[in-house]
């Protein structure tokens, strides 16, 4: 995977795969914390494919978009808001390392902002997964009672 356009092409499958994963999770969700933040990043990677399809086409317009496979995620009732937290972190990282891996040249400062998205995305999901847990950190802080 060595041209812009390949490097393009995955990237649009992973906003892709997030996005899709993000709808669905804040349909499931039922903690109404969770939906928001789920519908929220769902949001924010739509404008993420819109941002690469555009560098797409600037770079590559002789080229028509193919349909970007469509990545099955399931989050059955049983897994629940944790599992689904924890896969979206997951995604983030691999995001993260992606665009890590291949910013330069021309996608260089699309990239680097990408980067900061997702970094913000793990963020958010990892005080969120930690606020589900109950482990004590929020926001890197770590939160104690009088009954501790």
């Amino acid at each position: 995977m060595e041209n812009e356009a390949q490097i393009l092409g995955t990237a649009l499958e992973l906003e892709e795969k997030g996005f899709k994963f993000y709808s669905e999770a804040a349909k499931k969700t039922e903690n109404e914390t969770g939906k928001k933040i789920f519908a929220r990043l769902a949001k924010e990677e739509q404008e993420h494919i819109e941002s690469l399809r555009e560098k797409f086409s600037t770079l590559y317009p002789e080229k028509k978009h193919r349909d970007i496979p469509v990545f099955e995620v399931k989050v059955s009732m049983y897994s629940g808001e944790v599992e689904a937290l924890k896969t979206g972190r997951d995604m983030e990282k691999e995001s993260i390392a992606f665009y890590s891996e291949w910013a330069r040249g021309t996608l260089q400062p699309l990239f680097a902002s990408l980067i900061e998205f997702e970094k913000n995305h793990l963020e958010l999901l990892e005080a969120e997964l930690d606020y589900v847990l109950k482990t004590g950190y929020w926001f890197d802080y770590f939160e104690s009672s009088l009954e501790d």
